[in-house]
């Protein structure tokens, strides 16, 4: 129990709960990181849990729990949870710490609205020959319905798998949904779910996925970006396996009211006999002002790329004749399979006339070391699909002297510089502060895998 002198302002004061971190273990398994639970905290501001410590099994990070009593976990015009990271591990990477049915009250400072909100789960850690960890997810922690005077950015931000002889799953972002209660709306906003983790042997760890969450801001902050976020976890690669799934979107429903608006599932990973098979984007609406150029773009996740080939002939593929390169450039003892790309469907851009929409399916993975025009069967990818889609607005821009442009067309020369997956990365995923997004990223319409 704290308790403060009976003349202190308690309005006034911000509290800071911090857990211990873990120990390491030498020969034995790294101890767990504390957690912070079944706390209500007048004027709690910031909530760090604990790492895991590393050993023969990495410890798992703490979470940061809610009390599960209905009653507020803390109240404060800024709030910071952070969870811990996973302790890494010779045989297993501990997981990461998550935050779960966590309530936050958000009341208006004097005379101003309310600030900013940044939940950040924990990675998971890496292992040597086991599994890496599960990144922590956020689940069930939508700031209070009846006192949200949020007025800065929104940030949520999921864990990273660890990478190990299989890779652990990235975390997910599931049931958060912001509802102000006032007329302020949060400035930029962003719900990233975590990567998967690279697999040695093993597969590699699924990318995590938002669902069932709705936010929306004027997506202005020249501190953090000018538009609007979210994106799924990638899968991750897989050099004696198969590649990580890529998250889904789904149930989504996001307003960006001054600025573009991004959503990007996750790819594929790379896999030596199986690419994995891309995000989605399902049962999603978003909207973006009609002002100033903004869009809304949403981007299914390719197929992730198969790197296995069974020996052929490269010179003359008819000729079963092998040489001794052919037989070196072969490996995996099987000819792969990419995975394929993610569909958009279900998709609504209500309300604005004038937004504009681009919409990208994921393409199919390639075989990478294999594959001719005389096969009769390939292992190539198939390519998402576009379906169920309600657009208000327009699809593309409407401009007839606008310039098509791929995203993925960086260096503005007509080619593919780099994939998709990449430029969400790049742009969507690590973006810039002050960075927005026009059509000199990109103009597309509408692109099937």
């Amino acid at each position: 129990v704290l308790t403060l002198p009976g003349d202190a302002d308690v309005a006034a004061t911000d509290f800071t709960l911090i857990a211990g971190n873990a120990g390491d273990g030498l020969l034995g398994n790294g101890g767990n990181g504390g957690g912070i639970s079944g706390s209500s905290i007048f004027s709690g501001r910031v909530f760090v849990a604990g790492n895991g410590g590393t050993g023969t099994n990495g410890g798992n990070g703490g979470s940061a729990i809610g009390n599960g009593l209905g009653v507020r976990d803390t109240w404060n015009g800024d709030v910071l949870v952070i969870a811990g990271d996973g302790g890494d591990g010779a045989k297993r990477g501990g997981n990461g710490g998550g935050i779960i049915s966590f309530l936050a009250e958000i009341p208006s400072y004097v005379a101003l609205a309310g600030g900013a909100l940044t939940y950040q789960a924990g990675d998971g850690g890496d292992a040597v020959t086991g599994s890496g960890g599960s990144g922590g997810s956020v689940t069930d922690s939508s700031p209070s319905s009846d006192l949200n005077s949020l007025a800065e950015a929104v940030s949520v931000m999921a864990g990273h798998g660890g990478n190990g002889g299989t890779g652990g799953a990235g975390g997910s972002i599931i049931n958060f949904i912001n509802a102000p209660t006032v007329g302020d709306v949060p400035t930029a906003f962003e719900l990233i779910a975590g990567n998967g983790g690279k697999g040695i042997k093993g597969k590699g760890g699924a990318g995590g996925s938002i669902s069932s969450s709705g936010i929306s801001g004027s997506g202005v902050d020249p501190l953090f970006s000018n538009f609007g976020r979210i994106v799924a976890g990638v899968g991750g690669d897989s050099s004696g396996g198969d590649g990580g799934k890529g998250g889904d979107i789904s149930g989504i429903k996001a307003t960006a009211q001054s600025s573009p608006i991004a959503l990007a599932a996750g790819a594929g990973g790379f896999g030596l006999k199986k690419g994995g098979q891309g995000g989605a984007v399902m049962n999603t609406s978003a909207n973006a002002s009609a002002i100033l150029d903004n869009k809304v773009l949403v981007i299914a996740g390719e197929g992730g790329d198969a790197y296995a080939s069974l020996p052929f002939n490269h010179v003359d593929p008819l000729n079963p004749v092998l040489s001794p390169l052919d037989l070196i450039m072969s490996y995996g003892g099987a000819n792969g399979v990419g995975g394929n790309g993610g569909n958009i469907s279900s998709f609504t851009q209500p309300v604005s006339v004038d937004a504009r929409v681009d919409l990208v399916a994921g393409n199919g993975g390639s075989t990478v070391n294999y594959g001719t025009s005389f096969d009769d069967k390939v292992g190539v990818g198939k390519g998402g699909s576009i379906t169920g889609i309600t657009i208000t607005g327009h699809i593309g821009n409407p401009d007839p002297d606008a310039v098509i442009k791929a995203y993925n067309n960086v260096l503005g020369d007509y080619r593919s510089d780099i994939s998709m997956a990449e430029f969400v990365e790049s742009k969507l995923r690590n973006t810039a502060p002050g960075d927005t997004l026009t059509d000199l990223d990109g103009l597309v319409g509408i692109v099937v895998g």
